[in-house]
């Protein structure tokens, strides 16, 4: 799927294919989707929270530490949010590592979990980056990622 094809579909097509990630795939395998999704936005951060949200899900000896960096993340996306900044490229790359830093957390298998279904919105997420149309994210990479469903 190229990039203009994404930007075309439906929010029903995008929440199908969210669902059946969240019925599909497992804790670690939900984690290496949102990291793929945030290597293709790692450009548009100048906070360094995706790097260290990369770092985090590379490793699953670390996913447990992902509350942690989720409230580091949480921070900053308010921040953007109250600013109005929230939809621009590195307001949703941040949202993307706080959602990527949720996903390892729970892939840990933590005893109170993050909500389960928040794979399913990582499509809806996804779709969002691309219509920025900003040159520092790889769109391509990031229709990749609905392509696998």
């Amino acid at each position: 799927m190229t990039a203009e094809e994404l930007l075309t579909l439906s929010a029903d097509r995008l929440r199908s294919v969210g669902e059946r990630w969240r019925s599909n795939l497992t804790g670690p395998e939900r984690v290496q989707v949102a990291l793929r999704a945030l290597c293709a936005v790692r450009d548009a951060d100048r906070t360094g929270l995706v790097d260290e949200a990369l770092a985090l899900a590379q490793d699953p000896r670390e996913w447990g530490a992902g509350k942690d960096l989720f409230h580091k993340l949480r921070k900053e996306v308010l921040h953007h949010e109250r600013a109005g900044s929230a939809r621009s490229p590195q307001g949703l790359a941040l949202g993307l590592a706080e959602m990527t830093a949720q996903l390892a957390y729970n892939a840990a298998a933590p005893r109170y979990p993050f909500d389960d279904s928040l794979i399913a919105w990582l499509p809806s997420c996804i779709r969002a980056v691309v219509a920025t149309r900003a040159t520092e994210i790889d769109a391509s990479a990031l229709a990749s990622l609905i392509d696998m469903d």
